[in-house]
């Protein structure tokens, strides 16, 4: 405090002006009186102090009244000078580093990973039963280059084995740079159109030259689609050995030609047809779909690893030019630094519109950017223009772009497909973060269109406390497989639960506090009113009676997770939640608390005692009273020997309805200290049984490193199962030596840790190796699949609209 401190920046552009603001009071703004410690400085000109090109340095004046609280910097550079420090910059983005006392870093992004080979994709599999058609996916990036990579295995089967046995194939092998189908989507048109400079729009081609010349936009077109002819190490082009990018947060999606939802128990033809549209879904290939930082999504034939199609997003076709640059992912000054581009999740799912049945992607660019889209995969291998259905953005939708632009953010959340009660097919869609707003806020759109059907905006959120809604489940709580409720968190710890049983869209909202039909009700009753028949007895009369619910106008949560009593530092939710029911009756909604959406998190899990929590709640049609929820904990860990480590939680009771629920504070004993760990992905539910991963990044230098534990309980109260769940001993068998002695009592294992696993960003596959076992399989920073062989559990009925089995 009071002293004057230098600040160094590495700039990567010329004639651009260099901002930067410091949060001295650690109060989230950047907009306080002295804040502003650099404005308007110019690359290359005489205002700054440069000593080489692309560096900048200035000096800053620390106030005496710094505190200890975090204190960020935000580092702005744009073409046009006298930037706010909130809102959209001219170019560039807005980049905010956390300060520190003691020399070490407190803010990384890809670029600051050391160099090496990557999993952070969960693994994938084309069957739930192991046999010697059982096929493992995983998928891995090299950050030097910034290429991807896919590898399917097959599985050993002697003596019901399960581990890995061989490659099958690799991506790098089976891509082709020639004769590729690549699509893209026209906005002006509001159609799909195979990649070429002809069909192109005029905003497309200007945005691939980027400045230059129309050859040169039609080199890097031709360079996205597979082409060698203009790589050089000197350009113009950048020099690539294997054309897939890196795949970093995007999700391996397996689209099984055997898959049926269940939908012919739907009423009229939607159901009839159904059955003859799975026999011709048996007829295409087994699809694995990715997105990547090459700007596409990608589908394989999951059998041989033959690229079918891929798809570039309109809105990522402006990122073409510095991912094709020489200048991309090197390591000299004056480098184009990683960007993300096709980075999101996506989700394949059945539906019907214009009178048949159609399988439909939802895909995302995760931090790659504001935008969604929607193929028709029905066959993949047959796949053309016509089934790119839309693609919307917060820069262009087919209606309501108003809605869009403020609302919208980056789509990192996992869109669903469902059959809504007005008799539409609907993409659930959640805002996702950083939105114009930073409110959170749920799309339903209409799926065949593109339109839109309802937004629902919660009106939490803002400048100071920005928000953005997590990935969504929806869920059929009467057997007639059409959604009547949606879950889904938001960053500030918020809960939500969207009522849309209604046939009238006008009436879907937040089911505590809008103005919306909760449950109607129609019963037969015997009415006390008399009827005269010549004098005889009265006779009762049969009405019908309707019972309604509403609620107040402001939105509410059901429930939100918070460190303190006034929720001054509330737990963020990202992961999708998990639902089952409960015997008593009502809901449970399992979830987890905390953010990891890129290296910048790393050093925001474990400041002031901070630490997440792992909920499941009773939704009752009440809200979720915190003193209701009863606390089950971890009680101690243990060394288990080849590198691994096990835990033993407690088995507090919990009685419903007098309890709302359970909890889990994520507290390593015995000083209930905390590592950072958190939980990022949504849980399976099996069986009563609730399998979770929890995530610990590491804390003390900038690294895509850390450890995971998989957790499982009993998931109506959160106890210790009944049976031991791992086979710690590998005899194939679940007997008191997979158990661990504590307090002198042979007692069951709630969760393992391996540490050759690294962190995991996905729960595990599945597979059924015999009618007692199965195996989970996990892929994480390690960069290897690792199996834990478990006693088999069924799954226990389809809750969610996630087809888990």
């Amino acid at each position: 405090a009071g002293s004057t401190t230098t600040i160094t920046a590495n700039v990567f552009g010329e004639n651009g002006f260099l901002h930067a603001w410091i949060d001295w009071n650690g109060d989230g703004d950047f907009d306080d009186a002295n804040e502003q410690i650099a404005k308007d400085i110019q690359d290359g000109s005489v205002n700054d102090t440069a000593t080489e090109i692309g560096v900048i340095s200035f000096d800053a004046s620390v106030p005496f009244t710094i505190t200890e609280s975090p204190t960020f910097i935000r580092i702005r550079w744009s073409t046009s000078p006298g930037l706010p420090p909130e809102g959209p910059a001219t170019d560039g983005e807005t980049e905010d580093y956390q300060v520190s006392t003691s020399g070490t870093p407190l803010s990384c992004d890809m670029n600051d990973l050391g160099h090496g080979l990557y999993s952070t994709s969960g693994v994938s599999t084309n069957s739930h039963a192991l046999s010697s058609e059982t096929l493992i996916f995983q998928a891995a990036f090299d950050n030097e280059s910034w290429q991807g990579e896919i590898n399917a295995f097959k599985l050993k089967t002697r003596d019901a084995d399960g581990n890995v046995k061989a490659k099958v194939w690799s991506a790098s092998n089976t891509m082709q740079r020639s004769g590729r189908d690549v699509f893209t989507y026209k906005p002006d048109d509001s159609v799909g159109i195979p990649l070429n400079w002809k069909q192109l729009q005029r905003s497309q081609k200007l945005a691939l030259r980027a400045g230059q010349k129309a050859s040169m936009g039609k080199a890097r077109l031709a360079w996205v689609k597979g082409s060698d002819a203009n790589e050089s190490l000197n350009g113009p082009l950048r020099m690539r050995e294997n054309i897939l990018g890196d795949i970093v947060h995007s999700n391996l999606n397996l689209r099984g030609r055997y898959t049926n939802f269940g939908y012919k128990r739907l009423e009229g033809e939607e159901g009839s047809k159904y059955p003859n549209f799975l026999v011709e879904k048996r007829n295409t290939e087994d699809t694995l779909f990715v997105g990547a930082n090459d700007g596409m999504l990608h589908a394989f034939d999951a059998k041989d690893g033959e690229e079918l199609f891929s798809y570039i997003p309109n809105d990522v076709l402006p990122k073409i030019a510095k991912i094709s640059s020489p200048k991309y992912g090197c390591d000299a000054l004056d480098c184009l630094p990683h960007e993300y581009l096709v980075d999101g999740k996506s989700s394949v799912a059945d539906a019907y519109f214009n009178n048949e049945w159609h399988n439909v992607l939802l895909g995302t660019l995760g931090l790659g950017g504001k935008a969604i889209y929607a193929l028709d995969v029905s066959n993949p291998k047959k796949f053309a223009a016509k089934d790119v259905l839309w693609e919307i953005s917060a820069d262009q939708a087919p209606d309501n772009q108003e809605i869009y632009a403020e609302l919208m953010g980056l789509s990192v959340p996992e869109p669903i497909v469902v059959r809504m009660k007005n008799g539409q097919w609907a993409a659930i869609v959640a805002n996702g973060y950083e939105s114009l707003s930073d409110r959170a806020a749920l799309f339903i759109i209409d799926i065949e269109t593109g339109k839109l059907i309802k937004s629902i905006d919660t009106g939490m959120g803002s400048a100071t406390a920005k928000n953005g809604l997590s990935s969504p489940t929806a869920v059929d709580s009467d057997g007639d497989y059409i959604t009547d409720v949606i879950y889904a968190g938001d960053l500030q710890g918020h809960m939500w639960a969207f009522d849309v049983s209604s046939s009238n869209p006008e009436e879907w909202g937040s089911k505590f506090g809008v103005p919306v039909v909760v449950r109607t009700a129609r019963t037969l009753k015997l009415s006390s009113s008399l009827v005269a028949a010549d004098d005889d007895e009265p006779v009762p009369v049969k009405t019908i009676e309707t019972r309604t619910r509403t609620s107040s106008n402001k939105p509410t949560p059901m429930f939100r997770s918070c460190m303190d009593s006034a929720c001054l530092r509330p737990k963020p939710i990202t992961a999708k939640p998990q639902v089952g029911r409960n015997p008593a009756g009502g809901l449970m909604v399992y979830f987890g608390t905390g953010k990891y959406t890129d290296l910048g998190d790393n050093f925001k899990t474990n400041q002031d005692g901070h630490y997440d929590t792992f909920y499941g709640l009773h939704d009752n049609d009440q809200l979720t009273d915190k003193n209701k929820l009863v606390e089950q904990t971890i009680m101690h860990e243990v060394e288990t020997g080849s590198g691994m480590k096990s835990r033993i939680t407690s088995i507090n009771p919990v009685n419903y309805p007098e309890h709302q629920g359970w909890f889990m504070n994520l507290l390593t004993p015995p000083d209930n200290g905390t590592d950072g760990e958190q939980v990022i992905s949504q849980a399976l539910l099996r069986e009563g049984r609730l399998i979770f991963v929890t995530l610990s990044p590491s804390q003390s230098e900038c690294a895509w490193d850390g450890s995971s534990w998989v957790m499982e309980l009993n998931a109506l109260d959160g106890n210790r199962l009944s049976v031991a769940p791992i086979d710690m001993n590998n005899d194939k068998e679940f007997t008191n030596e997979d158990s661990f002695n504590y307090n002198g009592k042979e007692t069951i294992i709630s969760g393992v840790k391996k540490e050759s696993v690294g962190m995991l960003f996905e729960p595990p596959a599945i597979i059924t190796h015999s009618t007692r076992i199965e195996g989970k399989y996990l892929t994480g920073t390690g960069g290897t699949i690792e199996m834990l062989r478990e006693s088999n559990s069924r799954f226990s009925g389809r809750m969610s609209w996630k087809k888990l089995r």
